[in-house]
């Protein structure tokens, strides 16, 4: 993985019933985009990041290319993250 690679940060917890929902769906949206990094952050065990990126809403994606985050998206919009990562590759 270089710094230029796309990354998706997913942000979820385990108690919030939209994260779940959307796990399935999630999985083939990273299995379609094979060239971008798709990562978890649990913010119950990963309060300080959670804090850093200011997350108050659950799921919450963070798109970071060349170490920056270039796009912030909230709730189950999967179609929208979806053209975000198409329009960031």
């Amino acid at each position: 993985m270089s710094g230029s690679s796309l990354i998706v940060v997913h942000f979820f917890a385990r108690w919030s019933g939209p994260s779940q929902m959307i796990k399935t769906e999630l999985e083939r949206l990273a299995s379609h985009h094979p060239d971008t990094v798709f990562v978890e952050v649990d913010v119950d065990g990963c309060e300080r990041i959670a804090e850093r990126y200011e997350i108050s809403t659950l799921p919450s994606f963070l798109l970071i290319q060349n170490h920056k985050v270039i796009t912030t998206l909230t709730g189950c919009d999967l179609f929208g993250l979806s053209e975000q990562i198409t329009r960031n590759k």
